[in-house]
């Protein structure tokens, strides 16, 4: 179980109140945005805080996404975000939350990338599906979870 996040109209996220209490969330979608969006580091750049609790060596949350995400629209920056976010997400496979994590490149306009992941769930293979949209201009990626496929 998760504390629930929620997209502010800033387009940040913050944690989901019910009254004086945090939501929480039996799914995926806090482990996903958590993932994708607790910055990793890069060349000595960025990182996320909570590394520096974990027990094991080497154990890094969050994605290499606000570093490339930076770049031009071009396929192979594409591929680097799409291979950013399976990385992101591979915990899962090893600590057996998951079978498996598939990102695919939807579809690409100047402006926009679409991305799909799909995640197999480790109990029952139920198949959880995300969306999430790469905004060049503003260079934000927007999410939804669209729950099971």
């Amino acid at each position: 179980m998760d504390f629930a996040l929620k997209r502010l109209s800033s387009g940040a996220f913050d944690l989901d109140l019910d009254e004086n209490d945090v939501k929480t969330e039996e799914g995926l979608d806090t482990a996903v945005l958590m993932s994708f969006f607790s910055n990793s580091r890069v060349d000595e750049q960025e990182g996320y805080w909570g590394d520096f609790l974990s027990d094991i060596v080497d154990d890094r949350l969050g994605s290499t996404l606000w570093s490339v995400l930076r770049k031009k629209n071009v396929q192979d920056t594409r591929l680097e975000a799409a291979s950013s976010m399976e990385s992101a997400l591979n915990w899962m496979v090893d600590d057996s939350v998951a079978n498996s994590v598939e990102v695919e490149i939807l579809n690409t306009t100047v402006n926009r990338v679409n991305f799909e992941i799909r995640i197999t769930n480790f109990r029952d293979d139920r198949l959880t599906a995300f969306s999430f949209l790469w905004d060049v201009h503003r260079t934000q990626l927007l999410g939804e979870s669209n729950g099971q496929a």
